[in-house]
């Protein structure tokens, strides 16, 4: 679908969505055979504004009908669609919020069998890749443990 290209970013007003993605552009074990893909599509929004709230029939329409316009897929292409709100997808950073992850950190490392990843786990923006990078770093160490177990 994006031949070859992993992600797409469209930083316009006119279209509800900021990114899209193919997985399988990662890894082929993402789909389930070489004849089908699927994509990723992202809209930022806010808890309770316009698009958080709409339904999912509509956010899906209008993010097909979009898609289409960008030259990315055909609506009857699509075999399956589905939404998922994600209410804290990136950290929030308010004042004070460095004394509360320390504190966080301190009471964290008195577990050993517990190991986060990713944006929301480390508390800290990364890049996509990094993201990754550091799920497959977690898998790694939770694969150590269970080894030595």
């Amino acid at each position: 679908i994006l031949n070859g290209t992993h992600w797409i970013y469209f930083p316009s007003k006119e279209i509800i969505f900021n990114r899209i993605c193919e997985p399988k552009n990662f890894s082929a074990f993402t789909v389930p055979s070489t004849t089908t893909s699927s994509i990723c599509v992202e809209s930022v929004c806010d808890f309770g504004d316009n698009v958080w709230m709409m339904s999912e029939k509509d956010l899906i329409d209008i993010i097909t009908t979009q898609l289409s316009k960008c030259n990315i897929l055909r609506k009857e292409k699509i075999i399956k669609a589905s939404s998922l709100h994600v209410k804290y997808a990136y950290p929030v950073n308010e004042f004070g919020y460095k004394n509360e992850l320390n504190r966080f950190w301190s009471t964290l490392d008195k577990y050993k069998n517990i190991t986060v990843a990713g944006r929301c786990g480390n508390f800290l923006y990364m890049n996509m890749d990094a993201a990754i990078q550091d799920g497959m770093n977690a898998a790694k160490r939770v694969y150590s443990i269970r080894k030595r177990a």
